[in-house]
């Protein structure tokens, strides 16, 4: 147990706090924009992603096991996109901008650890 009462108030941003909502989407606007691969030449300079659902999770778990992290990486990326992004799209993306949309996904992912009960 987190030694929290139910109900009990803990940090907004924690995930646990009954007052805490999930996100709708995330955004991030690209340091280094790039062109859609099939768009016509379309610039994409902001990114927008929505939580995962099970299945999708369950979906880059295979990944992982079959092709490794990074085409696991990849394969989220394109579920979770707003924008419709296909898998060469999320190739084009700059690394440094592809690893600050992972880190904005994160809350998405993983639960924090619990924080400690104050006395």
């Amino acid at each position: 147990m987190d030694n929290y009462e139910e109900g009990e108030r803990r940090s907004p941003t924690d995930p646990r706090d009954p007052a805490f909502e999930i996100p709708d989407e995330i955004v991030y606007d690209l340091k280094k924009p790039f062109s859609r691969v099939a768009g016509g030449g379309e610039i994409i300079t902001r990114l927008s992603f929505r939580p995962p659902t099970i299945g999708e999770m369950k979906k880059v778990a295979q990944r992982t096991t079959k092709d490794g992290e990074a085409a696991a990486a990849v394969l989220m990326m394109t579920l979770l996109s707003n924008d419709k992004l296909t898998e060469p799209d999320v190739e084009r993306i700059n690394f440094i901008d592809f690893q600050l949309c992972a880190e904005r996904l994160q809350p998405f992912l993983e639960l924090p650890a619990p924080t400690k009960k104050k006395s």
